[in-house]
């Protein structure tokens, strides 16, 4: 570009129509020069070819599919989906489940999709279309980053677990260990042995009294970290997992989870020194974070490649192993016989909203991140249906493969089913692995399912980073757009700080408090005020044509009805539903004190908060004379609101933007002698007819 330029001043066009006609003899010089010109700004990061010079965009044709299918396929269709499904009418909770995808799940997963993708900006920024609440990008952000620092925790519990794998004999298979307390039994035949009928009362008094007792806000808000940790501490905070003081029974698994790996303490005030060997774990676990966002979506964007569909195979791997052992048939058929009594019951329809709301993560910023990276004539329409039906039907495939082993476990502790299913880290750490261990060449298979819950996580843990780093950059581009790598380093570095109070000894009272409470009231309220103010204050029929101008023809008329009535009744359903059922906190005969409580709810407003203290910040940044006016003014989408590049912008509807506008918008600061000395310098359009001269 630069060199153009020199070329037109030794020309020396000094009248005005020389200067057009040297200007119409380069245009096709310049449109080249624009697109294959190798700027030093943006050779690090941004591939040839990429609509958007200065974010990029995806650079493989599959990568957003996979990076989306990633983001909502998570540990919750793993560990979550299977026993909501046989708790609630087996196979017929498929049929809520299902209703349930349809009328909430999509449509808001499609709304973000468009979203993202006709304003090519992170989750701070979209909010343009009304400044006033662009508090809910910072939200979403808030929300994201507190999430990323106990779900990384979860990932180095899934990394010990899977270095332990690498053994001829696994650790949790026998009470031998220097851990193994008195009460550890296992029905080999050892000191420890018991008879059947010990170990079925040990399973309904220690796991499934937990299950039975579990509350229906436990089930709303420990499944709030999106899918992405995905109920990780449902049975973390409910169950009745037993404590060395106590009398019962316990399998080797329970015991090496909760005395060798986490050597849990009393409660939340006695948090105990840090577990070095968790530490360690954490530390590779955002190194690994870190590499594998590196390039931002050019890097994700292949990682997801492998992420995304090495879990498949595994499921499947486990699949067929499992309908191959004695008892997967009753299992399965335990898990899919249907129930249509339970049809009836409310509760059996608010789990369904609840898991299917959760489980495609709107709400977080990832979704509408990610779409932000697509060119802007991108289907997104049909990779909405494509990624919805195959999370849908990735939940129903899981559950097979884990019941398979469930009925297997059932069988060999000759137990009923009912009493050996579990969900959350409860399957994860203890029910799959007891039964992962009585299989031949036990580590192999160990060593697959835990890279497998590794896959999974860290798909989750890039849509969450993206949206956060994403959102702030985008907002503050100036700043920190050509520092994207180095601000990188510092969110992940401060994330790892934070989170090593949660492997404490006592660090798991921590994990449980923040999963139960940090995320869902701020995303339901989010997503809530999303579809109001997209259906209703800017407009459906408005986004109907915006969605046009990308698509090239207008969506679906279903998506319009769906975003103005039945989406934001469900979701206020889901809030009211969570508020009705809560009834406090416990965890492993603990129960949470009244100011641990308080400290919880505090932080779920500490996220909310952000909403209205943005909006006073905006308020009081408006120009406008008059308190009426800055209302009006914030609540009309500001010139920034559309499409990022003059070339989408139709110049009616949506003005070409300003040089000014466009450098704050879209690009770092940067600075050339020419720009610094005050001289006169070309802006080049993205439409090559159009360019100009203006003095910096």
């Amino acid at each position: 570009m630069r060199k153009l330029l020199n070329k037109l001043r030794e020309e020396k066009c000094e009248d005005a129509d020389l200067a057009l006609n040297c200007c119409s003899n380069t245009t096709d010089s310049l449109s080249s020069v624009e697109q294959n010109s190798e700027r030093p700004e943006d050779t690090d990061s941004i591939e040839s070819g990429d609509e958007n010079k200065e974010r990029g965009n995806w650079g493989g044709k599959f990568d957003f599919l996979l990076s989306c299918i990633g983001y909502a396929v998570g540990l919750g269709n793993l560990w979550r989906f299977p026993y909501l499904c046989f708790k609630n009418g087996g196979g017929a909770f498929v049929l809520p489940y299902l209703i349930s995808l349809f009328l909430c799940g999509t449509p808001l997963f499609f709304m973000e999709l468009c979203w993202g993708q006709f304003t090519s900006r992170g989750p701070i920024p979209a909010w343009n279309i009304m400044p006033i609440l662009k508090g809910v990008g910072y939200c979403a952000v808030m929300i994201s980053f507190t999430v990323i620092i106990y779900y990384n925790v979860l990932m180095s519990w899934v990394l010990f677990y899977l270095f332990s794998s690498f053994t001829s004999v696994l650790p949790w298979s026998h009470c031998e260990n220097w851990w193994n307390t008195d009460q550890c039994s296992h029905n080999n035949d050892d000191t420890h042995s018991t008879d059947n009928s010990t170990l079925a009362e040990w399973w309904e008094r220690v796991v499934m009294k937990g299950n039975s007792t579990l509350n229906a806000t436990a089930l709303v808000v420990a499944n709030t970290t999106s899918e992405l940790v995905n109920t990780t501490s449902t049975l973390l905070a409910s169950s009745d997992l037993e404590t060395p003081l106590d009398k019962a029974l316990r399998t080797p698994s329970n015991e090496y989870f909760m005395e060798r790996m986490l050597d849990v303490t009393d409660g939340l005030h006695d948090l105990g020194g840090i577990r070095l060997e968790l530490a360690g774990c954490l530390v590779l676990g955002w190194i690994i974070v870190y590499l594998c966002i590196i390039k931002g979506v050019k890097s994700t964007g292949k990682v997801v490649y492998f992420t995304a569909t090495f879990p498949y195979i595994v499921l499947t791997i486990l699949l067929i192993r499992g309908v191959t052992l004695d008892g997967a048939i009753d299992g399965i058929k335990f898990y899919m016989i249907p129930d249509f009594s339970k049809i009836l019951n409310f509760e059996v329809w608010a789990m369904a909203a609840i898991q299917i709301f959760y489980s495609l993560g709107p709400g977080w910023g990832g979704l509408l991140t990610f779409a932000s990276y697509n060119r802007f004539n991108h289907n997104c329409q049909r990779d909405a249906i494509i990624v919805s039906v195959t999370n849908s039907a990735t939940s129903i495939y899981a559950g097979l493969v884990i019941f398979s082993v469930i009925g297997f476990l059932s069988h060999h502790l000759g137990v009923d089913i009912s009493e050996v299913a579990a969900q959350g880290p409860s399957l994860a750490f203890e029910a799959y692995p007891e039964a992962i261990a009585r299989l031949p060449i036990s580590p192999f298979w160990a060593i697959l399912f835990f890279t497998m819950l590794i896959t999974l996580g860290l798909d989750s843990q890039f849509g969450m980073l993206e949206g956060i780093i994403s959102a702030l950059v985008d907002e503050f581009p100036n700043t920190l757009r050509k520092r994207k790598w180095l601000f990188t380093i510092v969110i992940c570095f401060i994330a790892f700080l934070v989170g090593l109070p949660i492997v404490t000894r006592g660090g798991v009272y921590l994990f449980t408090l923040l999963d139960m409470y940090v995320a869902a009231p701020g995303l339901l309220i989010g997503c809530f005020l999303e579809v109001v103010v997209i259906s209703w204050v800017y407009g459906a029929d408005r986004f109907y044509e915006d969605i046009e101008m990308m698509l090239g023809e207008k969506p679906y008329r279903i998506w319009s009805i769906l975003w103005k009535y039945v989406t934001p009744v469900m979701i206020a359903t889901i809030f009211v539903f969570s508020l009705i059922s809560y009834s406090g906190l416990e965890y492993n005969h603990y129960t949470y004190p009244l100011w641990a409580e308080i400290v919880g709810w505090g932080l779920a407003a500490t996220c909310v908060m952000f909403i209205p203290l943005v909006a006073m910040i905006e308020y009081w940044k408006c120009p406008e004379d008059t308190c009426m006016k800055k209302l009006k003014a914030l609540c009309r989408p500001s010139k920034l609101w559309g499409p990022a590049l003059d070339k989408h912008r139709d110049g009616d509807r949506y003005p070409k933007l300003e040089p000014e506008s466009r450098i704050n918008l879209l690009s770092s600061e940067k600075s050339t002698p020419a720009a610094s000395r005050g001289a006169s310098v070309i802006f080049v359009d993205e439409n090559p007819t159009e360019m100009t001269d203006t003095t910096i």
